[in-house]
């Protein structure tokens, strides 16, 4: 495959067709994005972590006959329903039986999953399907005649459900949050820093709650190390101006949302600046725009009427794009129009501008979509089909797309 793109790129520069430097100059020091996906992993790992519930990296251990006889926990909860699960895919009689007992309180059977350490969101998805099966697990736990699936040692109590459910409203925060994040058909990158304070929010909320309340307060203690994880990425996050800019570049967002956000006078002017500061590198490496623009074609007034990006144009606007996007009010909530469009519409009145919103719009917000093009890769190489072509497996890998 890295041959066969070597032998294109001298093929095109021999033809002429050297492609321009990239628009905008991306250094290590201040552009570097990181995965946001993965820093919402490490703040659930850190709940985990402080309640000793972590994911095993080895299911052999798993298998024993653990009892749980102290008295009911975060992580005894969490053993059993590890436990529960690997005996239930392990035992065909136990499966038919979970099978019979759906059936009995009208469900639909389905099938349990375990969590695995590197996965993922993957603890989220193993306590929601299991909660969602309560009543057939809770009628197999209670079943005398067993066999060889005898899972009777495992029983829940009423308190260990209550913190399964608990951990699972947690855990929903990350998730949601995470599947917003992990789109590759829109633009994410402008809701990082909003969808970031708005997780750190709902786990704030979660330590109030449980703060206090009896054996829940070890829940709020684990919480809060999830949001002592964020808050050390955030600051780290904020830094960083990629995505400050891209929220910027969000016509319903702007500086304005920053503000709501929290953010201090000082952090306003450094992001501010840090989107000047790409305004002019844009307008350096694609030529400058007239600081002082006459709009009274009529012609321009009525594209931007058409595609709905400003309701009326002023007679005279002076200062550059920037300053002047800047100076118009937000998109209306009730609004409908999507970050593309707004753009696409605009690029008449803000061309550098819309280069910009272009480049940044591009930018994933995780490396999901990219990991997830090399798992598809590893699918189609098989013992069946382990000569391709790399030119083959590259139209393969085009054609999915």
């Amino acid at each position: 495959m890295v041959d066969q793109f070597k032998k294109h790129a001298i093929k095109s520069a021999e033809k002429g067709y050297q492609h321009k430097a990239p628009p905008t100059i991306f250094k290590v020091v201040n552009s570097h994005i990181r995965c946001i996906a993965h820093l919402i992993n490490l703040s659930a790992q850190a709940v985990l972590a402080s309640l000793k519930s972590t994911a095993k990296k080895h299911t052999s251990v798993l298998h024993d006959n653990t009892r749980f006889t102290s008295r009911a926990s975060y992580a005894s909860a969490m053993g059993k329903t590890r436990r529960i699960i690997v005996r239930y895919r392990r035992s065909n009689l136990m499966r038919a039986a979970f099978a019979c007992q759906c059936a009995a309180f009208r469900l639909k059977a389905k099938r349990l999953s375990l969590d695995m350490e590197v996965r993922w969101n993957s603890t989220y998805i193993m306590l929601q399907r299991f909660i969602e099966m309560e009543s057939p697990i809770r009628s197999l736990l209670a079943a005398k005649d067993a066999g060889d699936y005898d899972i009777s040692h495992l029983l829940i109590s009423a308190d260990e459900w209550i913190y399964l459910k608990r951990l699972c409203e947690v855990f929903s925060y990350y998730y949601s949050i995470t599947l917003k994040m992990s789109a590759q058909s829109y633009p994410t990158m402008y809701n990082v820093l909003p969808l970031y304070i708005i997780l750190r929010s709902q786990l704030v909320h979660a330590v109030e709650q449980n703060e206090g309340v009896g054996t829940h307060s070890l829940l709020a203690t684990a919480i809060q190390a999830g949001v002592d994880k964020l808050d050390e990425y955030l600051d780290k996050a904020q830094l960083q101006s990629t995505a400050a800019i891209a929220m910027i570049l969000n016509p319903r967002m702007k500086l304005q949302k920053l503000w709501e956000y929290g953010w201090t006078a000082e952090e306003l002017l450094r992001d501010q600046q840090a989107f000047f500061d790409t305004f002019d590198a844009y307008v350096t490496r694609f030529g400058s725009t007239q600081d002082n623009i006459e709009t009274e074609d009529e012609d321009s007034d009525d594209e931007l009427a058409l595609y709905g990006v400003i309701q009326t144009v002023p007679h005279s606007l002076s200062g550059t794009e920037a300053q002047r996007y800047l100076n118009e009010p937000l998109l209306k909530k009730g609004d409908k129009m999507t970050y593309i469009q707004y753009w696409k519409g605009a690029s008449t009145f803000y061309p550098i501008l819309a280069r910009i919103a272009r480049d940044y719009g591009t930018i994933l917000s995780t490396s999901v979509p990219s990991e997830s093009v090399f798992s598809i890769a590893g699918l189609q190489i098989t013992k069946r089909r382990n000569r391709l072509a790399p030119k083959t497996m590259g139209v393969i890998m085009c054609l999915r797309s």
